[in-house]
């Protein structure tokens, strides 16, 4: 069974993983989306037409749907890095404290 300080740093950190994860999972959406933004300008360079105009219209507004999603998963990344950060800090006040106390 595992004490209650071990418990914390444990969290602390998952909660940096996750962080870590994220931004990573995120930089390569960030580099997928704008390898398909360059894709869409390729293809509207040579299709033309109604249905073209259509779909590209259709595609950016998807795109720009997918922008502000990867903001959000960016925001969350960084609360968890802030959140991780922040905790560590605490933790180790905690520690010089106990560590200061002459028993």
């Amino acid at each position: 069974m595992m004490d209650k300080r071990s418990e914390c740093l444990a969290d602390i950190f998952r909660l940096s993983q996750k962080s870590e994860l994220l931004g990573d999972e995120l930089e390569m959406l960030k580099n997928d989306a704008a390898e398909l933004e360059n894709c869409l300008a390729e293809l509207s360079s040579f299709w033309t037409g109604t249905a073209s105009e259509a779909y590209i219209i259709d595609m950016r507004r998807s795109l720009e749907g997918l922008k502000a999603y990867l903001k959000s998963i960016d925001n969350i990344s960084q609360n968890f890095k802030f959140a991780s950060q922040t905790y560590s800090k605490c933790e180790e006040r905690v520690s010089e404290i106990i560590g200061a106390v002459d028993i």
